[in-house]
This record gives structure tokens, C-alpha cells and sequence, in this order.
């Protein structure tokens, strides 16, 4: 007698659920099949009049709202004209896929908080968007009614697939189609639906578009080793009002591999990491820049050098020496990349929305400019003339103060590329005598004269600087140097932009608070017993103490002991966090313009530098900047995320082809047994792990 619950839903579902872990090489229906053009066809048409499917309950239903098509996209404007109290233009950003925040053209400083997948409705992150704001708690929250523009890249990403539940309760059983459900590794998009035969679940059609038709090329056998194994990249098709999730199609299959360069290659199209087509009406629309190489500065016959990783190619900056009796004259000498490319140009937008050049451990880098332009066309490369802008100190020798300071568009010509390590050999054969002789004689004066103003900057504190994997200690001076330069030039940028009348409200400022009082305090009060570091000491102004022949501490986690507030960036005499300065610098204005390949705002800043060298117009508005602040904001958390993935994604992959060397030992006591292991990653020497655990004996009981 057959048990009543034994149905033939039941029998499926288990069938289905086996049929997971089925053997690829038992399964009749080939990898490479592709099917007939009425099959596609079926498909197609599923996907057209697809909706209920992915349905999972009325109350989810209620939560959905119609997705405005662009032929409303006026009406919605019209909204933000007639009531712009109420509704307001602007660019959502995600903050996890069920929150965010959007940020209004008309006040880029106010944020409006969007909380819940039912206010944030059918968009994604980077669409530009209407949304009806109102007051929840003191701060300002909307809900989104539709987008008005939404990027190519934002229909695209790269998932991985969902484990199915066969035993939930599934709805519209004859359909010929049935849902699957990709996740996005983007953690701050929405799930993806996509439909495969019911008959053929198994597999995933590869679709691709060709001759103006969709076709689809493969269909891909999946069982739970080809999960975990390989991720999709999926494009959004559509997002009907009473669905989930948006319905999408694959478009490729990557391997997650075990290779650095497999890994990087899905971590780029996570990021959507696409670099520019150096396309040939590129270099028309490469405007001059209406100064004539007889009106710069020609410093081409200084010595002058850079300083860089040996595979560097994209060399922004350059410092030059000159031997001028009882004074000298130390060049930093920036790429005048904004003298190239005009603004809101195809290669100005592009670069604003990289942002920056993503840097990968031990590969070439994604530029943010073509390759071409970032590496031969602008880069300070040995022996070529290159535009740039110059920032000239003359310091007098013997008290080694700085009487003039000036800047200058100018022509410049590198004599040689040093690397770091060069660099800092030269720097080692320092005899304290001034000499001008040789270009290594010129490296040893700038670095003297660097060293004076870092201790003139950072008064007793300017002998600390955090290690890490580039500046290791005792090998760190020409790092230091080339830092110490590029925080004078763009100190002295911040003050010129700042103080001139047409930029001294136009001006992208990098501030960072001080820590507060209370919690130095607390600092102070919590580590009394235990010596401090003269770094730490130094900021939490206590009494010197003698720090010799004791053991210090010095503590680098910032979120935990020493509370320091982040940087960030803000329009100048926008609001009183403009006055702020810059703490840890120790300055009272600061700005980044020494890297306008690498970064997209010191482009900006250039432009802004262009207005007051040659008197033209300020190309941006106030609220230009206060936008472009909060973008560099996002762009530069962007591009610290990816270096972290991409340096961790380097260790697993070092970690897994090489054994670790571990140390240990035991420690007894009469309840307890541990164990403490040390670490030591062979191919990262400077990566130590430990790891204590304890086995209490009970638990043999």
C-alpha cells in the first residue's frame, strides 16, 4: 500500500534533487548542442510574456510598483519642475541590495535614504532616477518612481547560481519553462531570474547576439561541481511590475580557475572594468590647449627625473634641481593631462566614471585613459618633451627656507627613470655636502630638502610612517621623498586655487577631521601601564617618556585604538567642514593634483589650474564640484575594493601553490590543553598568521 504523501509531485522533486549531482559524462544531451531556430524562438517568446513564475507570495506582490518606460521619462521630470520640493532628480547609489541612498543634482551635499527593495523598486545602482522624498526621524528619505537614464554597464553582471529548492511549493506547473535564479557579486544588486526548459533544467542557454538576432550559441550541462566552479555573466532583459527579480539571459561562462589571471579577469567584470578602445577619432577630439609651446615655461635643460616602480609606465610626476649661487630652485613637474582632453569630451567621460587606474599585484594595471595616452602620449617618459605644470620653490642653501614660490605651465624633459630602489641607493651615498654636479648629486639635494619639510610639516612626529609592503623599514627614504614633494605640490595648489577670486569657491578640497578629545583621552586613560609609541604619544599629547631600552607598542589599526576620522572631499567654502585642513597631514588646505592619469579629480583640479594661469573661465558650476566630490568619493572606496580583492585573490592563489611553514607549541595547564601555531607565508614574507585554540579536557569526557 502506496504511503498517501508519496505523490508524483513528491517522486519529482526527488528526481529533480538527485539529478543534481548526475555525472556530466552520463548525460545523453550534448554540452555543444545548440537548438533548432524554433526552439529559440519558443524561448524568446517565453521570455516576452514571462511574469508569474517568480511570483513568491501576494504580500511580496503588494510591494511591487510599475517600472516607468522611457516614453514616461517627461513626465517624470515634469514632476521634479513643478514640485521640486518634493520630487527630486538624481543618481542612486546602493548600500546592499535592499538600501541606499540617492544623491539630488539640485544639492549633491543632502543625501536622500531609500530603505527597503519596495522604495528602491525596479532600478539599479548608477541609474539616474526621480524620487518622492519625505521625513522619516529627523532624516531625509524617498522613494524611487523610476529612472530617467540608466548606463549600458548597469544591465550587465556577473553571478553565480543560486541552489534551488525543489521541495518549495512551485506555481503555473505546465509552463514549458521554469525559472533559475542567478546572485550577482555584487553584493548591492538585486537577484536575476533566468528560464530554462523544464525538460532540460539542467542546462543553461548561452545566448548571443548576432546579425541583429538572438541566438543562442550552447547550452551549458550545470551540476553542483560546475557551480562551484564557474560564475555567469548575465544581462538584465526586462523587470515586468508583479516580478521578484528582473529577468536576464546568460551571456558567458567564466571559470573561476585556480590561475591569478583567471581570477582577475572575473574580478574585472565584477567591476565592470572595461578599458577605452583607443578608437582613430580619438586624437581630434584632443583639444588644444590655446597655450603655445613658446608661451610655457621651458625647463627642459634642468636635471630633472622620476622615481617610480620599475613597471611603471603611466609617469605622471618628475622633479628637476638647479644650482642658483646661494639659492637653489627643486621643480615638481606634473603631466598636463587637462591641456588634452576637453571636458565632458568621450575620453573626459569616460575617465570620470572610472575614476581612477585599478591596480592589479604583479599586472599591468587598468588605465583609466587609454593605455596609449597614459603610458607614451603624457607620461614623463626619458628624452621626450612633455606639457606639464610646474610648481618652482627657491631655497636659499644654507637655512634650507623657501623664499618664492611659483607655478607655471611648462615644457619639461626627463633625463632619467630611476626606480625606487635606485633611488634609494643614491639617497644612502649622502655625505651632508650640496652638490650639483651629476643628476645623482641633484637626487641627494631634493631629498635633503625634502626631508626638511617633512620635519618642518610633521614637527616631532615626522620621523614615524607606517610600514607596509612598499616601504619597507630602512628602505623607505626615496619613497618618502617623492611623497613628501607631491604633498608640497598639492598643498600649494589647494592655496593658490583657494585664494584666487574666480576658483576660491570652485575648489575640490581633501579634508580629514581631527579625532575627538574624549577619545584620546579614553586612550590615554585605558593604556597608562603600557608605553606607548612616540607616534601615538605625540597625538595623544602625554608627557614624554623615555623610550629607550623599552618596549613600545605601536598600534596601526586606526578603527580600533586610534580613532582617526577619514578623509574625504569637499567643495572649498561650501560648509565649515571645508576649513578643516587635513589632520593627519598636518595641514590647514590639501588637494590631490599630482596624479591626473591615475586619478580622475586631479584632472579636475588641473582645469581649475588652467582658469588661473591663464586667465580664462572656470569650466564648472559650485554644484559641478560638490558632485564631482561625492563622486570621487565612491570612485576611490571603488578602487581601494578592487586592490583589496585583487591582492587577496594574489595570496589565495601563493597560499594554494606553495606550503606554509608553521611553528607551535603547547601549553598545558590541569583543565586545559592549547595549542598556538605561527604562521609565516613563505612567498609573502612580510604576512605573518597566529593562531591560538584551546582543548579543555572535559570535553574528553
Amino acid at each position: 500500500m502506496k504511503p498517501h504523501n508519496f505523490t508524483r509531485d513528491i517522486l519529482q522533486q526527488e528526481v529533480l534533487e538527485i539529478s543534481k549531482f548526475q555525472k556530466t559524462e552520463k548525460v545523453e544531451m550534448s554540452e555543444t548542442y545548440v537548438p533548432l531556430q524554433a526552439e529559440t524562438d519558443a524561448i524568446l517568446k517565453e521570455m516576452d510574456d514571462y511574469g508569474s513564475g517568480v511570483q513568491d507570495s501576494d504580500e511580496e506582490n503588494e510591494q511591487k510598483r510599475p517600472l516607468f518606460s522611457s516614453s514616461e521619462k517627461e513626465n517624470l521630470l515634469e514632476l521634479v519642475r513643478k514640485q521640486p520640493a518634493i520630487y527630486k532628480h538624481g543618481e542612486l547609489v546602493m548600500k546592499g541590495h535592499q538600501s541606499g541612498y540617492v544623491v539630488p543634482y539640485d544639492n549633491p551635499s543632502e543625501h536622500i535614504h531609500i530603505k527597503g527593495r519596495k522604495n528602491i523598486g525596479m532600478t539599479f545602482p548608477g541609474d539616474e532616477v526621480v524620487v518622492e522624498t519625505g521625513r522619516d526621524e529627523g532624516s531625509r528619505t524617498g522613494r524611487v518612481l523610476g529612472f530617467t537614464n540608466r548606463r549600458p554597464t548597469s544591465s550587465e553582471f556577473v553571478c553565480f547560481l543560486e541552489n534551488e529548492n525543489y521541495h518549495k511549493r512551485t506555481q503555473n506547473t505546465d509552463k514549458n519553462f521554469g525559472p533559475k535564479i542567478m546572485i550577482p557579486l555584487n553584493h548591492n544588486t538585486t537577484k536575476i531570474c533566468i528560464l530554462t526548459k523544464k525538460e532540460t533544467r539542467n542546462y543553461i542557454p548561452v545566448w548571443k547576439y548576432t546579425n541583429g538576432n538572438w541566438t543562442i550559441t550552447r547550452n551549458f550541462r550545470v551540476d553542483e561541481q560546475i557551480k562551484q566552479n564557474y560564475v555567469f555573466v548575465v544581462q538584465i532583459l526586462d523587470w515586468k511590475e508583479h516580478c521578484s527579480f528582473p529577468l536576464g539571459r546568460v551571456m558567458d561562462i567564466l571559470p573561476t580557475g585556480t590561475s591569478l589571471e583567471e581570477g582577475l579577469e572575473i574580478l574585472k567584470s565584477e567591476f565592470k572594468l572595461t578599458p577605452p578602445l583607443l578608437q582613430e577619432d580619438t586624437f581630434p577630439e584632443m583639444k588644444a590647449d590655446g597655450i603655445e609651446d613658446e608661451k610655457r615655461r621651458d625647463f627642459r635643460g634642468l636635471q630633472t627625473f622620476t622615481i617610480d616602480p620599475p613597471t611603471a609606465r603611466d609617469l605622471d610626476d618628475a622633479i628637476s634641481v638647479n644650482n642658483l649661487r646661494s639659492c637653489c630652485e627643486i621643480g615638481v613637474h606634473v603631466a598636463d593631462v587637462a591641456s588634452f582632453v576637453s571636458k565632458d569630451s568621450s575620453l573626459d567621460s569616460f575617465a570620470k566614471e572610472m575614476g581612477a587606474t585599478f591596480y592589479d599585484p604583479g599586472k599591468e594595471p587598468t588605465f583609466m585613459f587609454p593605455k596609449h595616452f597614459a603610458t607614451t602620449f603624457w607620461s614623463l617618459l626619458t628624452y621626450k618633451d612633455r606639457k606639464s605644470i610646474s610648481l618652482i620653490v627657491t631655497v636659499e642653501k644654507q637655512t634650507g627656507i623657501i623664499i618664492k614660490r611659483s607655478f607655471y605651465l611648462s615644457k619639461v624633459k626627463s633625463k632619467k627613470q630611476l626606480t625606487y630602489k635606485e633611488a634609494e641607493y643614491i639617497i644612502s651615498q649622502c655625505d651632508g655636502e650640496l652638490r650639483f654636479d651629476t643628476l645623482e648629486d641633484c637626487v641627494r639635494v631634493a631629498y635633503r630638502f625634502a626631508r626638511s619639510q617633512r620635519k618642518a610639516r610633521l614637527k616631532e612626529d615626522w620621523n614615524y610612517t607606517q610600514p607596509d609592503k612598499h616601504r619597507k623599514p630602512g628602505e623607505r627614504e626615496a619613497n618618502l621623498m617623492v611623497e613628501e614633494l607631491n604633498i608640497m605640490f598639492n598643498y600649494e595648489v589647494s592655496k593658490i586655487l583657494i585664494e584666487h577670486t574666480d576658483t576660491k569657491l570652485y575648489t575640490p578640497l581633501r579634508c580629514q577631521a581631527p579625532p575627538m578629545a574624549e577619545q584620546l583621552k579614553m586612550i590615554s586613560d585605558r593604556h597608562m601601564e603600557v608605553p606607548l609609541s612616540s607616534h601615538l604619544t605625540f597625538h595623544i599629547d602625554r608627557n614624554r617618556v623615555d623610550l629607550n631600552n623599552t618596549i613600545t607598542f605601536t598600534v596601526y589599526s586606526p578603527g580600533r585604538f586610534f580613532y582617526i576620522n577619514k578623509a574625504f572631499f569637499i567643495r572649498s567654502l561650501s560648509c565649515k567642514d571645508a576649513s578643516l585642513g587635513h589632520y593627519s597631514l598636518n595641514l590647514d588646505s590639501y588637494t590631490h593634483a599630482s596624479s591626473p592619469i591615475r586619478r580622475y579629480i586631479d584632472v579636475v583640479l588641473q582645469r581649475l589650474m588652467h582658469a588661473v594661469l591663464s586667465d580664462c573661465p572656470v569650466e564648472y558650476s559650485q554644484t559641478d564640484i560638490d558632485l564631482l566630490c561625492d563622486k570621487c568619493k565612491r570612485g576611490e572606496m571603488r578602487a581601494r575594493e578592487y586592490e583589496n580583492k585583487a591582492e587577496s585573490l594574489c595570496l589565495a592563489v601563493n597560499l594554494q601553490k606553495q606550503s606554509a611553514y608553521k611553528v607551535a607549541f603547547v601549553t598545558i595547564t590541569d583543565l586545559s590543553l592549547t595549542v598556538h601555531i605561527f604562521c609565516v607565508v613563505s612567498v609573502v614574507p612580510t604576512v605573518h598568521f597566529f593562531c591560538t585554540f584551546s582543548i579543555h579536557f572535559k570535553s574528553f569526557w
